[in-house]
């Protein structure tokens, strides 16, 4: 007669045997490699290249206007923003300029050659790709690009040789704009509220 014991060993054999019969479940497939970077450099050089198509015109640039109303997914959220607020308040102000002077997408104040776009080059999250002028092939302009799965936006517009750092890019231009025009305001607020307090 089997003590408890021994059961306990026959049980732990038999249980042994059964898995010894199973066979090993298959390793697992590596997961496939990720698509290469390089795909989302061509699809932002191709944006960039189609929204300078669009934005050119036949040689009469749309403006920054017509983006803002008519394209305004290609560009980031902030940067349109910026953008929309510089605008508004060059309307607001007729005799003075207290926002942006030139054209930002085309970096001049006059008629410009048609634009190509080259390859693009990745810089952290972004990609930034150069467009230069068709005939000189002079850099004018560089636009910094994101990529996602809903498409690409223009984030900033970086500019060429540049004495100050702040007129390096379109992002940090609007700011000092838009720095500048606090101040100007508060300056301007500071005689009538004196005013008021004397009376």
């Amino acid at each position: 007669m089997l003590t408890a014991f021994s059961r306990v060993l026959v049980l732990v054999a038999a249980a042994a045997a059964v898995q010894a019969a199973v066979p090993a479940p298959a390793a697992r497939p590596s997961p496939a490699p990720a698509a290469p970077a390089t795909d989302d450099g061509a699809r932002a050089k191709a944006f960039v290249a189609a929204f300078y198509a669009w934005y050119e015109h036949s040689g009469r640039p749309l403006g920054e206007s017509v983006v803002l109303r008519a394209n305004k997914d290609a560009l980031s959220p902030e940067l349109h923003a910026a953008l929309k607020a510089d605008l508004e308040a060059s309307a607001r102000v007729k005799d003075e300029v207290v926002g942006l002077d030139f054209d930002p997408f085309l970096n001049t104040q006059e008629a410009s050659e048609p634009f190509d776009a080259g390859t693009a080059v990745a810089k952290g999250d972004s990609w930034w790709v150069p467009l230069t002028d068709r005939k000189s092939h002079v850099l004018r302009v560089t636009a910094e690009v994101t990529c996602a799965a809903a498409g690409c936006r223009i984030a900033n517009l970086h500019y060429p040789a540049q004495e100050l750092p702040e007129n390096e890019n379109l992002v940090s231009i609007l700011k000092v704009l838009a720095r500048d025009r606090a101040k100007a305001a508060t300056a301007a607020k500071a005689p009538a509220d004196a005013k008021r307090s004397r009376k």
